[in-house]
């Protein structure tokens, strides 16, 4: 054998393919009917490896049920419209034409099919909801590193979030449910007055046994004030969202608002980083 045939081998060439390797088309005959075999058919589905099949279909997936071949509802074509993205831009594409679905014409359309008492029912629920919401998540928060850190920087910001966690869903979910700016920050200051009054109750017949009387006046006074502050500067950023949503005819993004939802969270961990060095004079 010659030194070229040896190398051949060795590389592999002119070696019959091996079963068990995992590059090896698995060996079946059965075809899909459907598909072209024709020499001439230049389509990828007449590549070779389209032309077999390797299991038998389910015949569960053909099923009229199935979520996968399904209708899209309105509301799916709306938050996946083709005609909301970027190239289809009214400067870049013209006007668009008044039959297609986009996301803000979805949007006026449920407005308009909102009966008005609705959105001010969606603002006396979330008042009732927001605040023992905010509670939970600040009970069932735990970070088990540094102290500081916890109160400082994790309770802030889980506080701050729940807070405003269900007007913020309403304006990126139902942002029909509110009919003004004004319910938003209704919202929101009831979401804090409601944390702050919930917290303090728990601080000074809970937590602390026999608080002295200057801490129950600073609890029931700065710390009231810190909570729906703090809520109304967050609840500034929501309405940021709503706000450029109206301007830019496109679906929220909360990127709009994050600068405001952040400084309610450093406000707070400032406030509590304080509130740590003075708890043996509070008390």
């Amino acid at each position: 054998m010659s030194s070229s045939d040896d190398n051949s081998n060795e590389l592999g060439v002119g070696r019959p393919a091996r079963s068990d390797s995992p590059f090896a088309p698995p060996n079946t005959t059965s075809h899909d009917p459907s598909v072209s075999h024709d020499s001439k058919d230049q389509s990828i589905q007449a590549e070779p490896w389209m032309n077999q099949s390797y299991f038998a279909p389910d015949a569960s997936e053909f099923k009229a049920d199935n979520p996968l071949h399904r209708p899209l509802t309105v509301e799916e074509l709306a938050e996946n419209s083709v005609w909301d993205e970027p190239a289809r831009a009214v400067g870049l594409a013209g006007e668009l034409d008044p039959q297609q679905i986009t996301w803000f014409r979805y949007y006026l359309h449920q407005q308009s099919q909102t009966q008005p008492g609705i959105p001010w029912l969606v603002t006396m629920a979330i008042l009732v909801l927001a605040g023992p919401l905010a509670i939970l998540g600040a009970l069932f928060n735990w970070f088990g590193g540094n102290a500081w850190l916890a109160i400082v920087v994790m309770g802030p910001t889980v506080e701050e979030v729940f807070k405003i966690a269900l007007p913020l869903w309403v304006i990126e979910k139902r942002p029909w449910l509110f009919s003004s700016g004004i319910q938003i920050l209704i919202c929101c200051f009831g979401a804090g007055l409601m944390f702050a009054a919930i917290e303090n109750l728990l601080y000074l017949n809970v937590y602390i046994p026999n608080p002295s009387e200057r801490l129950v006046f600073w609890r029931w006074t700065v710390c009231v004030a810190l909570h729906t502050g703090c809520s109304l500067v967050a609840g500034v950023g929501l309405l940021q969202v709503r706000s450029r949503m109206l301007k830019r005819e496109r679906q929220p993004q909360l990127i709009d608002g994050s600068n405001w939802i952040i400084a309610a969270i450093v406000i707070h961990g400032t406030y509590n980083a304080f509130a740590i060095l003075i708890d043996g004079w509070l008390r």
